[in-house]
């Protein structure tokens, strides 16, 4: 990088050099020492990224080549002056010339009016009992707790004395990236909108069954049970051929096979008994002593 590129002064007003050294510096730093030059070039980068107060419409915060007067104008950074560089009160920033000196003075009557009072307090207490000293202090402690406010940095730079401006946050940023507080809000009011509507959705669902139930006639109760279902064939194969069916003859029964069952069923005597018995024994030992058994 060539020196030449840093900009001449344009006027003698009292930011003009200023405004030059801030631009010069990352130039002339870089062969010097690169990660100062990379710091004096971030810090110039944010004075460009700052809104101005006093910027036209016609004027781009983002041109190639801005004029003094534009970066003059902007006067919207928080932690360190704009004009001087120097940082703000509680940062690491000094304070002008005599305003130290002045400030001890006041501390110092302050000081000795506090002191003062709590004498007088002192004297007031020891005339008292115990529950009205208690009740003093009390009230003093409350007096005390409503008095102690936050205390404000200064709007100033306590170096030259320039005012501070607040920046103007961007809207499009802040709706692209909102804060995290409102989205774990949004979070939680989408999650209670989610379970709202799935117990409507399962209220609608039991109510429509509920009717359902409803229009249907109750069951009748069978007092004996159908048993259609069960297989009235045994589950195992049979391991015999099954009996032939019996056939039935459709024809009147005659006179001869009612004469044959009546005979069946006539009971013998014991008489007829036994000599039916000693033939059929007979006509067995014949048979025997013919094939040459007897």
């Amino acid at each position: 990088m060539s020196l030449s590129s840093s900009p001449a002064p344009t006027s003698t007003t009292t930011f003009e050099p200023t405004i030059n050294h801030i631009l010069s510096l990352p130039n002339l730093l870089q062969p010097i020492s690169p990660s100062h030059a990379a710091l004096h070039l971030a810090r110039l980068r944010l004075l460009y990224s700052v809104p101005a107060e006093g910027q036209s419409s016609s004027e781009s915060p983002s041109s190639s080549s801005p004029s003094p007067r534009g970066i003059r104008d902007k006067l919207t950074l928080g932690g360190w002056c704009n004009h001087c560089g120097g940082l703000r009160k509680g940062m690491g920033g000094a304070q002008k010339g005599g305003r130290g000196q002045v400030k001890d003075k006041e501390k110092e009557e302050k000081t000795k009016a506090i002191r003062e009072r709590a004498r007088k307090r002192v004297r007031e207490l020891s005339n008292l009992t115990e529950d009205e000293r208690e009740e003093k202090k009390m009230a003093r402690k409350l007096e005390i707790a409503g008095a102690v406010q936050k205390r404000r940095q200064p709007p100033e730079c306590t170096t030259c004395g320039a005012v501070y401006t607040r920046p103007k946050p961007d809207k499009k940023t802040l709706a692209e990236f909102p804060s995290s507080r409102k989205t774990r809000r949004q979070a939680a009011e989408a999650k209670a909108k989610e379970e709202s509507e799935s117990l409507a959705l399962k209220a609608k669902i039991e109510a429509a069954v509920k009717v359902e139930r409803q229009i249907q006639p109750p069951q009748t109760l069978l007092s004996h049970p159908v048993f259609s279902h069960i297989p009235s064939s045994p589950p195992n194969l049979p391991t015999h051929p099954p009996p032939p069916p019996a056939k039935h003859s459709d024809g009147p029964p005659s006179a001869t096979t009612d004469v044959a069952k009546k005979k069946k069923k006539t009971k013998k005597s014991g008489l007829s008994k036994l000599l039916a018995e000693n033939r059929e024994r007979n006509e067995s030992a014949k048979g025997a002593g013919m094939w040459g058994l007897g």
